[in-house]
């Protein structure tokens, strides 16, 4: 997804920001998505560990792309 996006900002189809914009979408995504895993496949306190840390990944990376946004 983050490739065929590049392609598109390159050939002027759109906007180097929606670019951007899609890719950190994409990478938050991901980051939740680890969450998820470690509560499937993990044990208790991998879960736990993984909430906290990949959550605040997740609430920092969130703030930054609206504060980017906003500028």
């Amino acid at each position: 997804m983050i490739v065929s996006v590049t392609l598109l900002a390159v050939s002027g189809n759109i906007s180097c920001a929606t670019a951007a914009n899609t890719a950190v979408l994409a990478s938050l995504i991901s980051t939740i998505n680890k969450i998820l895993l470690s509560k499937i496949s993990g044990s208790p306190s991998l879960f736990t560990l993984a909430k906290k840390s990949f959550g605040i990944i997740t609430v920092i990376g969130t703030l930054a792309l609206l504060l980017w946004n906003l500028v």
